[in-house]
């Protein structure tokens, strides 16, 4: 049975849905119909009680039973954002597979926050306003480590690298979204594989708000969700999807909170400025 041999381990909200999505019309490469099977990281979202409604894959039957379709391309792909948070993770995807790529997307992590909050929002994972999850963590704490925790990058980009080294490229948002076909041509030579050229680079995952308070609700309870996924086939739920979410003009922190989250990162930043030697003094600049 084939082991998966790339793993896109995150950031969420950083693009990786945009990747996954390109990487699967590449010919040599197969990623299975879950994009996150958060195998690596069961025991994590198991044992925290992650409010998320996902599936979590357990056991390594179940996942390798994920992958029986493939048929012998190179690049065997595990898209689960989970796994760069929790520390353990890692070490267990190198004694899973020694030779596994690991690619990790970054975004301005008070931007990735915000995105974050703006989708659990969304999905009614939670309805109170953005800063009151930063002020009192303590009152909302799975929520406050989704998107303040999540966000800083510097002590889990440092463990891939270390665990991985050559085999972990670090990437960024802001040049997937300014030119994908560059940023996808430095995924497909990290990965040993050909480029394409004929891919649409659309957007995915783009922020979206629903037509009225009723499909807000609809689109906010999980089990209608759940139950629509069951019924009702993938072709008609993106064409309803569309229908009742257009896309929309995202909203923006006010410049006092933003000023305070750039005190909050801007230690974290300078740290993986200097793990990575590159310039990211613009995540830290303040308004």
């Amino acid at each position: 049975m084939v082991k998966p041999n790339l793993f896109i381990v995150g950031a969420p909200k950083a693009g990786t849905t945009s990747v996954y999505e390109y990487l699967k019309k590449h010919p040599d490469v197969y990623f299975p119909r879950l994009k996150e099977p958060n195998y690596f990281s069961s025991k994590e979202i198991i044992s925290q009680k992650l409010y998320y409604k996902v599936p979590i894959i357990k056991t390594e039957s179940s996942y390798l039973s994920l992958y029986s379709q493939h048929k012998n391309q190179k690049i065997i792909g595990d898209a689960s954002v989970s796994y760069l948070y929790y520390p353990k993770v890692a070490a267990r995807i190198r004694n899973y597979n020694p030779d596994a790529k690991i690619i990790i997307i970054l975004r301005d992590p008070i931007q990735r926050a915000f995105s974050h909050y703006l989708m659990d929002y969304r999905l009614g994972y939670i309805n109170v306003e953005f800063e009151n999850i930063y002020y009192d963590k303590e009152k909302y704490p799975l929520h406050y480590q989704q998107y303040f925790l999540v966000s800083k990058y510097y002590e889990q980009v440092k463990r891939y690298i270390e665990i991985f080294n050559d085999n972990c490229t670090v990437l960024f948002f802001d040049d997937l979204k300014s030119n994908p076909i560059v940023f996808m041509n430095q995924v497909y030579s990290f990965l040993g594989i050909d480029s394409i050229n004929d891919v649409d680079y659309k957007k995915y995952n783009q922020f979206v708000v629903p037509r009225n308070r009723f499909w807000k609700y609809m689109y906010s309870n999980s089990m209608v969700r759940v139950i629509s996924k069951i019924f009702i086939p993938g072709s008609i739920r993106k064409a309803v999807k569309k229908a009742i979410l257009p896309e929309a003009k995202k909203p923006v922190i006010n410049s006092e909170l933003k000023n305070e989250l750039i005190k909050y990162f801007k230690n974290d930043i300078i740290m993986l400025e200097q793990l990575l030697n590159v310039d990211l003094s613009k995540w830290y600049s303040e308004i």
